[in-house]
């Protein structure tokens, strides 16, 4: 993994930015919201999901905390890795999973492979049914990462369903910017539709 320092800085850039490049995605998975939040919206569970990614070659969980929202604010406008931690009995406070990631990045076709190191938290708010995903990436890429949670209607067969909706806003480098905007559509597409997969293990 990433010495500590790199970390460090990663953790330091400004959570807040004006994005640059934007996807969103959704998918429909045959289980209850409750299953389905415990499996994509809490941070102890996090690896299974981004372990989905076949770029992911190292991931550690970090340290958790808890993190209260300014008053009437939600996670859909906030930005939470930055936030002081809070006293986690406090009313309304929010469980933080910080956590430390590598992926390998093929480059000019596979002949070079490009070690991208992340670093970011995971904010899970089961009351509103809502998860807020936040990284830095070396390499200046940030991304805020916002899944919702709806229990849909059972479909015809009586199967409880609930739909996951993720919306990314990211800022790259404007060298960057297309090639990271186009291959970010991609992956996020990809990465949802196998969301499936981690409620067979």
């Amino acid at each position: 993994m990433a010495s500590a320092s790199q970390i460090q800085r990663l953790l330091a850039k400004p959570a807040s930015f004006t994005p640059n490049f934007t996807s969103e995605h959704s998918v429909v998975l045959p289980h209850s919201l409750d299953t389905v939040f415990d499996k994509l919206g809490c941070g102890e569970t996090l690896e299974a999901s981004v372990r989905l990614s076949d770029l992911c070659s190292t991931f550690l969980l970090t340290t958790v905390d808890h993190v209260s929202l300014p008053e009437g604010q939600s996670l859909t406008e906030v930005r939470c890795r930055s936030l002081p931690p809070s006293d986690g009995s406090s009313n309304g406070a929010l469980p933080r999973q910080f956590f430390e990631l590598q992926e390998v990045v093929p480059l000019l076709g596979g002949l070079y492979k490009h070690t991208v190191t992340i670093a970011g938290s995971l904010t899970s708010d089961r009351e509103h049914k809502a998860a807020l995903y936040e990284s830095s990436a070396s390499g200046g890429i940030l991304i805020w990462k916002l899944r919702t949670f709806e229990e849909l209607a059972p479909d015809e067969t009586g199967q409880v369903r609930t739909k996951v909706e993720e919306k990314i806003e990211g800022k790259a480098p404007m060298l960057l910017r297309s090639t990271v905007e186009k291959e970010t559509r991609r992956a996020h597409t990809t990465h949802m539709e196998q969301y499936h997969t981690i409620f067979t293990t």
